[in-house]
């Protein structure tokens, strides 16, 4: 959670919450993620 804190700010809480009431799980992907920052 810490990578995923440093990546998308604040927000972590919103897409944790989002991803467990959904079935979605976290580090199902491991080191074959690769995660794309929106310019804002």
């Amino acid at each position: 959670l810490l990578l995923v804190s440093a990546f998308v700010g604040n927000d972590w809480r919103t897409i944790y919450d989002f991803a467990m009431n959904n079935g979605i799980r976290f580090l199902s992907y491991g080191d074959s993620s690769l995660l794309w920052k929106r310019e804002e």
